[in-house]
């Protein structure tokens, strides 16, 4: 497995005769995401010699991936007791659109996933290549009857990171309706329950600049 050496000291390495190529943290990173060969980064070599693989800084910069597995439960019919505890979380929402998106888009064989966070505040989430072509996807989730829309400022975000890096982005939406329909018409999601998902397919999300 090779590792890309860089350097925090320009005079060294010029000392050893060597020239310098200065660039970006994101067009480094393209390159990591786009050769699977490589392995990451190796931190001054001659000095320190740390290793930082790809797969460790994509967390780092992108967001940690938290495992949010929901067990099924079989909560009956009509509106059962619970507790505040029982029902979806934002996370959880979030993390259940992001196996949606993927699931469809890899049996559609339209998408290869190659990395996904579930923390709420990034953007994208879910780094793939889209027929044939590296992209970022910014997938959201939320409860009937509402539908998620892109908003301006995440569609900026959005747009802006993925021209840093040359790649394509998508927008997938996703919405969740309980599988009783007492429950999908009170707007109660319950944790493990059964629910219809309706994900309509990648959209791609243009340049604001275009």
């Amino acid at each position: 497995m090779n590792f890309i050496p860089i350097f925090s000291d320009e005079e060294y390495i010029v000392s050893k005769g060597e020239s310098v190529l200065v660039t970006s943290i994101n067009k480094m990173l393209a390159v990591l995401i786009n050769n699977p060969d490589l392995g990451g980064i190796e931190i001054n070599p001659f000095k320190i010699g740390l290793c930082l693989e790809t797969r460790s800084l994509l967390p780092i910069i992108f967001g940690e991936y938290e495992n949010y597995q929901l067990e099924k439960k079989d909560w009956g019919l009509g509106i059962p007791k619970y507790s505040q505890a029982d029902l979806l979380d934002e996370k959880s929402i979030l993390d259940f659109a992001i196996q949606v998106v993927l699931e469809y888009s890899m049996k559609e064989e339209t998408i290869t996933p190659l990395f996904r966070t579930n923390e709420l505040e990034a953007c994208p989430n879910i780094i793939a290549r889209v027929d044939g072509k590296s992209a970022f996807i910014f997938a959201e989730g939320d409860l009937y009857p509402r539908t998620p829309e892109l908003s301006f400022e995440k569609r900026k975000a959005l747009t802006e990171r993925a021209k840093q890096f040359d790649y394509d982005c998508y927008y997938a939406p996703v919405s969740f309706m309980p599988g009783d329909l007492l429950r999908a018409e009170k707007g109660i999601a319950l944790r493990g329950d059964r629910y219809y998902a309706r994900f309509l397919g990648l959209e791609k999300v243009e340049d604001l600049s275009n």
